[in-house]
């Protein structure tokens, strides 16, 4: 019967009633997700889920929620952003549910910036889409894409300044036009590669084939490349601080270890005199299985 209603018939005062109660139904429960992403990070951060079998988080979700630890994370993730949006929204504004994400998706999207970025992507968002036009997830994610190209651009626009005026801010410092050529197709190719999301060539490689270059012409040695690496991002470090991990790392230039604290800040828990019975301290600490690498 309903089937036969022409899709331009418009609707009644009664059906509109109808229509927006049955989306405050919806919205209500896409926004569950807030309420389930706090709970299990309350359940992770306080270890709620062990038993005395040794229950771990992954296991305690996909036992008794039926998801994996990865999902368990984007729920999280996703509530997080919710939270940190609500720092830039009146909370008494009656618009509230129009200026925030409306369900986990687009949150998710959000939750690969950093805090601070992912209000200034959101308020673009709004920005951008005209009035009465739904805000989609794919939409946000095109515009967290274009605002991490952005971020690059700007990062190899200062680098390439700086190559091309060392000539002259700096005596001494010669670069052939070959070179300069050379600079200027990697660049394009690791433009390339962050398009592809990192699909062929990863972060990490990229990353070791730069410290091998560095080592190769003399500014640093293998001690000092070793303490180095690909960092983990500040939101790794803090899941894995709230998960109930240590993070060290090592400074063989100082001699000393030292552990990451809030707010990305490092404190010296041990030296030494040599670098070998530092190695070796620092060999011992990674045994335990709480403690990782920064």
């Amino acid at each position: 019967m309903n089937d036969l209603i022409p899709v331009d018939t418009p609707l009644s005062v009664r059906e509109q009633k109808e229509l927006a109660g049955l989306e405050q139904i919806i919205k209500k429960n896409f926004l569950g997700f807030v309420a389930v992403g706090k709970a299990l990070a309350e359940i992770r951060d306080k270890r709620l889920y062990r038993t005395e079998h040794g229950r771990t988080f992954d296991t305690y979700c996909r036992e008794l929620w039926e998801m994996s630890r990865d999902y368990a994370d984007r729920l999280v993730g996703a509530a997080q952003v919710m939270d940190n949006l609500t720092t830039i929204v009146s909370k008494t504004d009656d618009n509230l549910p129009k200026l925030l994400p409306t369900n986990e998706a687009q949150a998710r999207e959000l939750a690969r910036l950093e805090p601070e970025d992912q209000q200034q992507v959101w308020l673009q968002v709004l920005e951008e889409t005209k009035e009465g036009a739904p805000v989609t997830a794919r939409r946000i994610k095109n515009r967290v894409k274009s605002f991490k190209g952005e971020v690059f651009d700007k990062a190899r626009a200062k680098i390439e300044k700086n190559i091309n005026d060392l000539p002259d801010r700096k005596n001494g410092i010669k670069r052939s036009e070959a070179i300069q050529k050379v600079w200027g197709s990697f660049w394009d190719q690791v433009n390339e590669e962050r398009a592809s999301n990192w699909r062929y060539t990863s972060r990490q490689a990229l990353f070791d084939d730069i410290e091998s270059l560095l080592e190769l012409v003399g500014m640093i040695d293998g001690p000092e490349r070793r303490e180095r690496g690909c960092a983990m991002e500040l939101s790794d470090r803090e899941k894995l601080a709230k998960a109930g991990f240590r993070i060290f790392r090592l400074r063989p230039k100082k001699l000393v270890i030292e552990e990451w604290q809030e707010r990305d800040s490092w404190v010296t828990v041990t030296g030494s005199e040599t670098m070998q019975q530092l190695a070796a301290r620092y060999k011992e600490l990674m045994l335990d299985p709480m403690h990782v690498k920064g």
